[in-house]
């Protein structure tokens, strides 16, 4: 069976051995948990992972609840979005159920291992 381009994220993401704690969260009993849970530089994150040219970059709404409730605690959930048509990256965060970009940039390794720095040095 062919990878998703989401599974394909994940695994250039792992090829980068950057000195975080990160593993992918597959949950049936709670809707909307991100793909990915992280730990670096002290700081806890979670990461969805999507990979889609959607106005709405494929949020679902139990996605949309999870990331606005965790981030409205001081929480770190970020989305790293892969566009399919477009190259680039972006990196996204919900506040106040409302989409940011946090960063974009070109499709290459430097720049994802900037977006997931953000993760754990959040400004």
């Amino acid at each position: 069976m062919a990878k998703s381009e989401e599974a394909k994220l994940w695994e250039r993401i792992k090829k980068l051995k950057l000195n975080y704690h990160m593993f992918r969260v597959e949950s049936a009993t709670i809707n909307g948990i991100p793909d990915i849970s992280g730990l670096g530089n002290e700081i806890y994150f979670w990461l969805e992972l999507k990979a889609n040219d959607r106005m709405d970059y494929g949020i679902s709404k139990w996605q949309m609840n999870w990331l606005t409730e965790h981030n409205s605690k001081g929480g770190n959930a970020f989305i790293l979005l892969k566009p399919l048509k477009h190259k680039g990256l972006k990196l996204l965060r919900i506040e106040s159920r409302s989409v940011k970009v946090v960063a974009e940039g070109e499709d290459n390794e430097l720049t994802l291992r900037l977006m997931l720095s953000r993760c754990v040095f959040p400004s």
